[in-house]
């Protein structure tokens, strides 16, 4: 099951609305693109989807989480961003998920992003 991660967002925020991707470094395969995160939350629970908050097209065709899936007996990079906004951002304009990211990253007031590494057995 694809079930999206618990994260903690540290340093409170002044924002008054948050942003998560997950984009595979690879293969540049958007995996997850959330928005309407409240700008003062501390974090997501796994596999919860908070008040307000909506999900968007991903590279495989569902407005949803999809796990790290790189090729058997690979190991691949995945970033996920948060990013910050002094407003709200529709994406509905948005062509791609590619397009929605770079949307995201355009109007950002600021963003922090970690790199997990998955390895498929």
């Amino acid at each position: 099951m694809d079930y999206s991660p618990a994260l903690r967002f540290a340093g409170g925020s002044k924002a008054a609305t948050l942003a998560l991707t997950m984009v595979d470094l690879a293969n540049g395969k958007v995996h997850w693109i959330q928005t309407g995160l409240d700008g003062g939350s501390s974090g997501i629970d796994e596999h919860t989807l908070s008040a307000g908050a909506k999900e968007w097209q991903n590279d495989f065709n569902e407005p949803s989480y999809d796990g790290p899936c790189p090729p058997a007996k690979s190991t691949h990079r995945y970033r996920l961003t948060l990013y910050a906004f002094n407003a709200p951002v529709d994406l509905s304009s948005a062509k791609t998920p590619k397009n929605a990211v770079a949307m995201l990253a355009a109007a950002a007031t600021g963003h922090a992003d970690v790199v997990a590494i998955y390895t498929a057995y």
